[in-house]
């Protein structure tokens, strides 16, 4: 017979706080990646912590058997950097618990993005953080033991780069050769949903699992294509102004590796789109937008090579 998950976390509170009880066990909705829950722990003078117990999904444990480490080690370096992410608590890669490595990080009070009023200024916070991210020096790269990101190609298959790029040569179409040579650490999935906001600024961005070392406009292509889908085109726009500015490029520097860093994002998430828990409407609207992204960046693309 199943041992209730209370049980569970009442054996895991033990285990990590043993002069503390567990008070109250939340599962948390939403997540596609991993599983969390928030626990409240008491110690004997009645003084309560939250924490976050998160736990990562057979996918990324199948693409990286260390994530849980890895997650672990890329927020530590980063709280020194006074950058707004989770604190993390402890790692625990024994399994006695759960069936797979857990991570617990200190609660971070907040909101979801769909609580965010103020697009423009999210946008703009987000474009801040994320040039900040990417500034950060080479020894902090070297405390993360990150993985490299993979070239832009390695989403785009056949089938899109006929119909994106009228080519079925990618690397041809698509070489990735002349793209940024400078690796910063990038985030790998960020978008608003990705962050805990706070009157309509961030409080903390989270799931680090998708983090690399890698070109900056990685992320950027991917956050624009989010915010495209979550908040329209004119946060994206108002993303990707902010985000140059702050690193002091401008569009034209930039457009030819973002569109095919954008080619990219949007070949994933056509791939990835089907597991994102949308009703069959939003599904198709979503993806209809994606499409397009995928279709103007490729056209860029096309118009530079010219």
């Amino acid at each position: 017979m199943a041992v209730p998950e209370s049980v569970v976390y009442e054996a895991f509170v033990a285990q990590h706080f043993p002069k503390h009880r567990l008070v109250s066990m939340e599962v948390l909705s939403g997540g596609i990646s991993a599983q969390s829950a928030k626990i409240t722990v008491c110690n004997s003078d009645g003084v309560t912590d939250s924490y976050i117990v998160r736990r990562h999904g057979a996918r990324d444990i199948a693409r990286n058997p260390n994530v849980a480490n890895q997650e672990f080690a890329i927020l530590t370096a980063l709280r020194r950097e006074d950058m707004p992410v989770p604190e993390p608590a402890l790692v625990d890669t024994t399994r006695r618990h759960f069936p797979e490595p857990v991570i617990l990080l200190r609660f971070v009070a907040g909101n979801p993005a769909e609580m965010v009023t103020d697009f423009s200024r999210a946008s703009r916070a987000l474009a801040r953080f994320a040039a900040k991210l990417h500034s950060l020096d080479s020894k902090v790269i070297a405390r993360t033991d990150l993985r490299t990101l993979e070239s832009p190609t390695d989403d785009i298959d056949d089938v899109l780069a006929k119909r994106w790029l009228g080519a079925a040569d990618v690397p041809g179409a698509c070489d990735h050769n002349d793209l940024s040579t400078s690796t910063s650490i990038v985030h790998g999935d960020l978008w608003p949903g990705n962050v805990i906001w706070r009157s309509n600024e961030i409080a903390s961005v989270v799931d680090w699992e998708d983090a690399a070392v890698g070109d900056p406009l990685s992320d950027v292509a991917n956050c624009r294509l989010e915010l495209a889908l979550a908040w329209g085109d004119q946060a994206a726009g108002e993303f990707t102004t902010q985000y140059l500015q702050e690193v002091g490029q401008s569009f034209e520097q930039a457009s030819t590796t973002l569109a095919k860093w954008e080619i990219a994002a949007a070949a994933r998430a056509l791939k990835t789109i089907y597991r994102w828990g949308l009703d069959p409407r939003e599904l198709e609207r979503q993806r209809a937008m994606i499409d397009g992204f995928g279709r103007e960046a490729a056209a860029r693309v096309l118009a530079l090579a010219e």
